[in-house]
This record gives structure tokens, C-alpha cells and sequence, in this order.
């Protein structure tokens, strides 16, 4: 700093002021409460730029965070950023330039410069101030803030609907920060995308069993919400007395290694003095429920796995159908059951011994074949027999009344409803003087159409009963079979 000022040209106050602060930091005490007031920082940036009338308001605070010891964490400094931008609207801009600067906002964030910052406030007009600088506060200057401490600021970030809009502003001027950053933190790859995974990817993977992470590690690629899920339950089958939220506090404390969490575990006396301070009991940080757009994912996904799932039971039992008709191709029996299959197991001839030898496979079979018959029988039982076709009487009458001679075709006379011949007598003579045909021989109209409708209702009865007989068949020749084959397997 440059142009020393005496005593006498600074006000008594700030005077102080600087002097109780000074006297604050160099104790460095774990237990001293005596740390800079929100007042005492801006005071002193301004006592800054005092003596030195070059100096802005902004440099003057970039030199003062810079002076800061490292011991010094974000959160004493968070209420003195609010009361600069509460009370002090000139220089909001200049005082979020300098923390922009300043601030390295740990792996979780990329770095902001003050340029983007002002194009950040520009492009989303919804962003607050206040926002901005809250996320600041969350981090360490320079990257002192360690992994236990500020992983609870960055699950709460995390909930924070503007973190998602920060997130889309950097893939749209920056796409490639995130790879920046896992070259700047090759320690910390794990946890940088995990942090980027959105919350419902989290919440999901808390809610699965080890069994079911452990397969689908198998048969899928593992994201990062899934890697930390998976090292949370190696933990807690070692020690299933701890709570969730505390061992991913040991496991990011140990930056995720697995081995050495479980050693500080089984071992409470050697516990980092860091650890200590927190609930053993304590659970995971509970996440909010998921949007509609997940939902309707997740059924998208249930109804291809059932999809998937018809299709391999289809192929499946299309291929052991095919390969029990191949076997049987040269049985004497078609494939419908009748009352000509033998008895005894005795008579069973050798080509019927590969039939039986792949259980399952007759199984299927028998199982397709009932649902064809049982298809078959329900559309027979639900045809309605009052709209059965029947032959016209006409054409039945023509047809008998039709003779072929030296291959010439002779028609007789033409015929009346009910077989009648229009004019003729009982002798075969017409006329008005003869007489006419016995009214009590000739059939009726009706009772030609009565008993042509009790034939069919014999035939749909015949009909019925010979189905249901070949379904007893049937059933009696699947349970002989499944007998023989459950002998055999003896």
C-alpha cells in the first residue's frame, strides 16, 4: 500500500475500527469469536481507498480479501458482502467485480470473472443480486474451505433452482468448463459429477437397493450419483450402525476412498477432530420429489422393459413350439387331442420318447395349444345361432327340380313357398274345373322354417359337444404326459 497516512489524518473510528480487527486476525485462534464485523471489512476497504486517493473502492477490497489469512472461511464474509450491497448501491457493481475476482468458487462452480458476471446479470434478468453473492459466500477464499464443510453450503446450492440457470448460461458461452475443471481437480472427478448429475438422478439412486446398484453397475453405465450410492452401502455393510448423511461426510472428508473411511470408522478414537463434530446418526439430506417430465421417463422406460419382456417370452416359446413340432412331425397324431391316444405308458413308441425329453418345451406346447383351443371355443360358444345362414328354400327346391338329360338341362314347372306347383290338382290336373292340392299334405312355410332351425340347434349342440370332447382329450393327454415326464426326471 502506498502513501501512508498518519494517524491524525484518519478518523478516530475507523481508527479503531482497524486496529480491534488487526488485533482479531493475528490471534488466529480456533477459539477466538473475534472475527472482522460485515461493518469492520467494508469500513476497511473504504479506509483503503482513502489513502490512497488512486485507489477505487474495488481495488482497495481486492486488497484487503487478499490480505485475509487462509484460516479465514467465506462465512464470516457473507454478511459483510449483503450489508456492501444493501447499503451501498454506487458501488454494488464495483464490490461484485472484486468478489468475482477474488473468489474462487471451489470444483463446484466455474470461476466467474466480472465480465461474465455483468453478462450473467444482463442475459438472465431474473437473477438478484443478492443470489449471486450468496452463492459466493458458500465458498472458501482460494480453495481453504475443506470437503467436510462446505459439502452440506453445496447441497443446499444444490436445491437452489438458480444453480440450474447458471449451469445453462456456462454450456452456452463455455461448453467445455466442465472438463477444465476435472483437469484443474483430477482428485476430485468423482464428486464434480456427481454435483453436476441433477437432483432426481440423486434421489433415485438413494432409493435402490445394494442388490439392485450392484446389477446395474453390471449391465449399464455407473453415473456418478450411482458410484456415491454404491460407496455409501460398502461403508454401511461395515458399519450399519452410522446414518447415510454422515458417511458421505467421511467419504468426502477421505475425497471418496472407500478403505480408509471404513478404517477412521471402525476405529472412533482416531477420527479426524473435523468429523467429530457431526451427528453419527445423521441422515442424508432429503431431496424434493421429481418433475413431471421424469415421471413420464420412468413410465416411458417401465413400458419398454414390459415391452421387451412380451417380445422375449413370444420368441421363446415360438422356439419350443418349433422344436416339439419337429420332434413330433412324424407322430401318427396330429396336433389336436382325440380319444385314440394310448392308455398305457408301455405302448408309447420310440418316437414319442423325444417328445417327452425337454419338459418345458412340451409344456409350451401343451400351454399354445390350450390357448388356440380355448380361442376356437369362445368364438364358437359366443356365434349367434338365431342369424345362422341357411340354404334358401328356392335354391333347394331349383336344385331338386333340375335333371340333366342326353346333356341338356330341363327345369321343372315353377314352384310355390312350401313346394306347391300354382293351379294343380291332386291327379296333377290344373284348371279351374280340378281340384286343387290337399292343403294338410303340403308343408307350411313355418314349419319348413321350424324345422330347419332345430337342425342347426342339433348341429351347434353336436358341435359343442364334440369341442368339449376334444378338450377332454386334450387335458387327459397333457396330464399323461407331464406324468411320464416327471417319471423319467425320478
Amino acid at each position: 500500500m502506498t502513501n501512508p497516512a498518519t494517524p491524525r489524518d484518519i478518523p478516530a473510528d475507523l481508527l479503531t475500527c482497524v486496529q480491534d480487527t488487526l488485533v482479531a486476525w493475528n490471534s488466529c485462534s480456533e477459539t477466538s469469536s473475534s472475527w472482522p464485523t460485515a461493518l469492520q471489512i467494508y469500513q476497511i476497504g473504504k479506509l483503503l481507498a482513502k489513502l490512497d486517493e488512486e485507489t477505487t473502492v474495488r481495488s482497495s477490497l481486492r486488497q484487503l480479501l487478499n490480505v485475509i489469512p487462509d484460516s479465514h472461511i467465506v462465512e464470516p464474509l457473507r454478511d459483510g458482502l449483503f450489508y456492501v450491497l444493501e447499503t451501498n448501491d454506487r458501488n454494488r457493481e464495483e464490490c461484485l467485480a472484486a468478489v468475482a475476482e477474488i473468489y474462487h468458487l471451489a470444483p463446484r462452480l466455474p470461476d466467474l470473472t466480472s465480465e461474465q458476471l455483468t453478462t450473467l446479470q444482463t442475459t438472465h434478468h431474473h437473477f438478484n443480486d443478492k443470489d449471486i453473492v450468496r452463492i459466493l459466500a458458500f465458498f472458501l477464499l482460494k480453495h481453504q474451505l475443506s470437503w467436510e464443510n462446505y459439502l452440506p453450503l453445496l447441497h443446499q446450492l444444490h436445491e437452489d433452482p438458480i444453480w440450474n440457470d447458471i449451469i445453462d448460461w456456462f454450456q452456452d458461452h463455455a461448453p467445455g468448463w466442465q472438463q477444465t475443471l476435472l483437469q484443474k481437480h483430477p482428485d476430485h472427478a468423482d464428486y464434480l459429477q456427481l454435483l453436476w448429475q441433477p437432483t432426481d438422478d440423486v434421489a433415485k439412486v438413494a432409493q435402490m437397493s445394494p442388490a439392485s446398484l450392484e446389477h446395474q453397475q453390471a449391465t449399464t453405465v455407473v453415473t456418478p450419483g450411482i458410484e456415491l450410492q454404491r460407496r455409501i452401502n460398502q461403508v454401511l455393510q461395515v458399519v450399519p450402525d452410522l446414518g447415510e448423511g454422515f458417511v458421505e461426510l467421511c467419504l468426502s472428508y477421505f475425497k471418496g476412498d472407500v478403505e480408509q473411511t471404513v478404517a477412521a470408522l471402525v476405529d472412533m478414537d482416531h477420527l479426524p477432530p473435523a468429523l467429530r463434530l457431526y451427528d453419527q446418526k445423521l441422515p442424508r439430506r432429503r431431496l424434493e420429489g421429481r418433475n413431471k417430465e421424469t415421471e413420464e421417463e420412468e413410465a416411458k422406460q417401465i413400458a419398454k422393459a414390459a415391452l421387451q419382456a412380451a417380445q422375449r417370452q413370444q420368441e421363446e416359446d415360438a422356439y419350443m413350439l418349433d422344436m416339439v413340432m419337429r420332434q413330433g412331425a412324424h407322430d401318427e397324431y396330429n396336433d389336436d387331442y382325440d380319444d385314440q391316444y394310448d392308455e398305457t405308458e408301455g405302448n408309447r413308441r420310440a418316437s414319442d420318447e423325444g417328445l417327452y425329453d425337454n419338459y418345458d418345451a412340451v409344456r409350451t406346447y401343451n400351454r399354445v395349444l390350450k390357448g388356440i383351443v380355448e380361442e376356437q371355443a369362445f368364438w364358437e360358444d359366443d356365434r349367434n345361432t338365431n342369424h345362422t345362414q341357411r340354404p334358401s328354400l328356392d335354391k333347394k327346391v331349383a336344385q331338386e327340380d333340375t335333371s340333366v338329360e342326353n346333356g341338356k338341362t330341363y327345369r321343372g314347372a315353377d314352384k310355390l313357398k312350401g313346394g306347391r306347383i300354382p293351379n294343380a290338382g291332386r291327379g296333377g290336373r290344373g284348371g279351374r274345373g280340378g281340384r286343387g292340392s290337399n292343403k294338410k299334405d303340403a308343408p307350411t312355410e313355418s314349419a319348413t322354417n321350424g324345422e330347419s332351425f332345430s337342425n342347426d340347434n342339433a348341429n351347434n349342440n353336436r358341435s359343442k359337444g364334440n369341442q368339449r370332447a376334444k378338450e377332454r382329450k386334450l387335458a387327459n393327454r397333457r396330464e399323461k404326459q407331464k406324468n411320464a415326464a416327471a417319471k423319467r426326471m425320478a
